[in-house]
């Protein structure tokens, strides 16, 4: 046996970056051998072997990348030889050497996986040199692409620890801005209180360049607590604390009471606003409050950003099946590159802009929120320099409801749902989408909750979650109520419904 290590003493003398790979060749011809070895020990760390078992533990002494060996061999076949590397070496490639009788058993070989491919015997020292180039060059394929994959995988695992520290952080920064603003908005309604003391004249009479003063203090205090609202809403919304109080109502007099209120601000401004309305009310069942604050954003936004002497359009109209607000304004525009994240939270066009305009770029984020909120739709369409158009619809109440709100119906009220889960959010989501279709809906956490509302109120309906208890106990308990004369429905959820369309036909059936 013979065994070229040069290459060890190369990578010594800082060969490391590219270190010669190791090819073992095992012939039972010698002078097989020594021709082999010669002919590749300069390129390769070279290993020989003139039997098969002197190969196998040459290889498990030595790191060989490839093997080479002839077919027919004394003590075993190289078929067998290499049959066996495969199972001890799975990464190390394997050639076949041959004569031409011995063909169809290296073929037979290649198509069991035991080799790679075969060489003809007597090799052609060219033909031989690019084969082993080739299988080399395959092998190191290989390596770069685990090396990769291991790298990706690395990368990955520290992005997910990255992201979770990311949302660690967000949730901490969004409690303390929670808090903040909450504790903000106490004193400023105090100030403003005082103020208006003082404007009235119950607190005593001031003269008219103080009056003056503390009506321009009470306007900045005023816009302030708005903003400090906003903050405070948003604030809920990213902690997922809202709740929607749905009513339905006209929306066209929200529209014109939200605009009465800033139409003054529009008046400094010597803005003029022009009002396009049908004549039909256009009912909506939502949350008003969180409608007019939709819409006080986006006309508080138009006029903010309308320089002065120009023009704002506020139009509503139906719209396959929605009442759509357009708020559109003669101002300064938005580029097309930021049209996309305009209604990203705290996104501002420019720096330059929020110094000039003022905001927390909030107002067009709590507008996404509340269509979102509303399963409506919302969008924006702008020319910089010329003016923008934002939009926001939501849909229409179901026909045959009051026209003033007054005595409505839900479409589904003659049943009551009872929701049995102990995460409070999906509770609240649940009982969210069950009264935004329709339905009479009451929550409860464990399940003698659910046993309380069939038998107490009673539910017609009960959906409980896996995750509140096992489902023989429930059907168990859940049973008795039904034996003691109340019939209702019962289905177990896996998850917390996202349809409430879907839930409502299952009901309604």
């Amino acid at each position: 046996m013979n065994c070229a290590c040069d290459s060890h003493r190369g990578a010594k003398a800082g060969q490391m970056e590219n270190p010669k790979r190791h090819i073992l060749m095992v012939d039972d011809e010698i002078p097989n051998l020594n021709l082999f070895q010669k002919l590749f020990k300069k390129k390769y760390v070279v290993h020989t072997a003139s039997s098969g078992s002197e190969g196998i533990d040459l290889m498990e002494r030595n790191p060989v990348d490839l093997v080479i060996c002839d077919q027919r061999m004394p003590e075993m076949t190289g078929v067998v030889l290499l049959e066996a590397v495969r199972r001890r070496h799975p990464r190390t490639s394997r050639i076949i050497m041959t004569a031409y009788l011995d063909v169809k058993a290296a073929i037979d070989a290649i198509n069991r996986g035991q080799v790679s491919r075969y060489i003809s015997k007597p090799w052609d020292n060219t033909e031989l040199a690019a084969l082993i180039e080739q299988e080399l060059r395959f092998i190191s394929y290989e390596e770069e692409n685990e090396r990769l994959a291991l790298d990706i995988q690395r990368r990955n695992v520290e992005l997910e620890k990255a992201n979770i520290e990311l949302e660690s952080i967000d949730r901490i920064k969004t409690e303390f801005f929670s808090n903040v603003t909450h504790e903000l908005k106490t004193p400023l309604l105090s100030s403003l209180g005082y103020l208006d003391l003082l404007l009235s004249g119950r607190g005593g009479e001031i003269g008219t360049g103080q009056k003056k003063y503390v009506e321009k203090a009470f306007d900045s205090i005023e816009r302030l607590k708005d903003l400090v609202t906003d903050l405070v809403d948003f604030s809920a919304y990213e902690r997922g604390l809202t709740t929607a109080v749905m009513s339905e109502f006209n929306i066209l007099k929200v529209i014109n009471a939200q605009t009465d209120i800033i139409e003054i601000q529009a008046r400094q401004k010597d803005i003029a606003i022009r009002r396009s309305m049908p004549d039909k009310p256009l009912m909506v069942r939502a949350d008003m409050s969180r409608i007019g604050q939709a819409v006080a954003n986006l006309v508080g936004n138009a006029i903010k950003f309308t320089n002065q002497g120009g023009r704002i359009s506020i139009s509503v109209e139906e719209r396959e099946g929605m009442a759509r607000l357009d708020v559109a304004d003669t101002g300064i525009g938005i580029a097309p590159e930021h049209l996309d994240r305009i209604f990203e939270r705290f996104y501002q066009v420019d720096s330059s802009t929020t110094r000039k305009f003022g905001g927390a770029g909030i107002g067009l984020t709590i507008v996404k929120t509340v269509a979102e909120l509303h399963k409506g739709q919302y969008g924006v369409t702008s020319t910089p320099g010329r003016g923008s158009n934002f939009w926001i619809a939501i849909p229409l109440a179901a026909s045959g409801s009051s026209p003033d709100g007054r005595g409505f119906a839900p479409k589904y009220g003659r049943i009551l749902v009872g929701v049995i889960d102990p995460d409070l959010d999906e509770l609240r989501h649940a009982q969210n989408l069950l009264v935004a279709e329709g339905f009479n809906a009451i929550v409860g956490v464990t399940i003698d909750d659910a046993v309380h509302m069939a038998s107490a109120h009673p539910a017609d309906l009960m959906l409980v979650s896996l995750s509140a208890v096992r489902g023989d106990e429930a059907a168990e308990k859940l049973g008795m109520v039904k034996t003691g004369g109340k019939d209702f429905g019962l289905y177990f959820l896996r998850d917390a419904p996202e349809n409430g369309s879907k839930l409502a036909d299952q009901a309604d059936a």
